[in-house]
């Protein structure tokens, strides 16, 4: 908030300034994320910088060619929803400030059920499953997928039957 405030108030740079203020909050939160995690875990005394040192010069270019490609989909399929949700906000705000609020309240519960149910289930599914895979138990980790898949259809299920009986009060 003071990033902003300074970016945006004192420094009159609008827009600009708001972008700035993300990019400076979020670099400071990351500089003093590391620094905390460094003091605490005594980092320097444990040569974990030297480990790292020592793993980042193992790593050759075919490597990052084969992480890029199994990546590629992946990096794909986030542009593509991220860029999807912001051309419905382009879209929504052509109808006026109360569609567009309305709007935004049905992405915000959308998100809501997505990354409490599915988004977060599938990432423990996909650590659980490359664990089992791992330790050559194919079956188990099967089994654990379509688990996990009837876990996040149940809770949509769920979002979906709280957002249809209760769209009166939302509304």
């Amino acid at each position: 908030i003071a990033f902003h405030e300074v970016f945006m108030n004192v420094a009159h740079n609008g827009v600009f300034g708001s972008q700035w203020a993300m990019t400076v909050s979020r670099t400071a939160n990351l500089l003093f994320l590391l620094a905390y995690c460094a003091y605490v875990e005594n980092w320097h005394r444990k040569g974990a910088f030297h480990e790292y040192y020592e793993a980042a010069k193992a790593i050759t270019r075919k490597m990052c060619i084969r992480a890029l490609r199994l990546s590629f989909s992946g990096i794909l399929m986030v542009f593509g929803e991220a860029f999807s949700f912001e051309m419905t906000v382009v879209m929504a705000s052509q109808l006026g400030e109360v569609a567009l609020n309305a709007h935004m309240i049905v992405l915000n519960i959308a998100t809501f059920s997505f990354m409490c149910g599915p988004m977060a289930l599938g990432t423990a599914a996909s650590i659980r499953v490359g664990n089992l895979l791992g330790a050559g138990d194919p079956y188990r980790a099967k089994r654990a997928a379509w688990l996990i898949v009837a876990m996040s259809v149940a809770w949509m299920g769920c979002c979906a039957i709280t957002i249809i009986t209760s769209n009166k009060t939302i509304a």
